[in-house]
């Protein structure tokens, strides 16, 4: 069993399909395309290179579709809604401030929606 240049197995049978992920273990599972090899799968530590979640699938290309709207999110509750200049000091503090910017925002996104409900 040899590896490619982004850590995929391959064998002389080609190169291996992945095989599912184990996010406790953060470890992937990688099979022979023909299942002729010993072993017919292994197991590889997640890092960087080989996430638990491949690019090449389509459950990826799904998470990263919704990544710009949380990216967007996350710009407006920094630069819009104060969260850039924090002007408090210690943990609690910074989360309490957090939360009650998260917890505004999102009156103002449900708030149209049950008034519209309620009528």
């Amino acid at each position: 069993m040899a590896r490619t240049l982004d850590d995929v197995p391959t064998c002389e049978h080609g190169r291996w399909a992945f095989a599912g992920a184990d996010f406790k273990r953060k470890a992937t599972k990688w099979r022979c395309p023909s299942a002729k090899c010993a072993p017919k799968s292994v197991w590889l530590k997640a890092d960087r290179r080989k996430p638990l979640v491949p690019r090449s699938t389509k459950r990826f290309g799904d998470l990263y579709r919704g990544r710009s709207a949380v990216e967007r999110e996350f710009g407006r509750l920094k630069h819009e809604y104060g969260l850039a200049p924090i002007r408090v000091r210690g943990l609690a503090k910074v989360q309490l401030h957090a939360d009650l910017t998260m917890l505004a925002r999102l009156s103002q996104v449900t708030g149209p929606r049950l008034s519209v409900h309620s009528l």
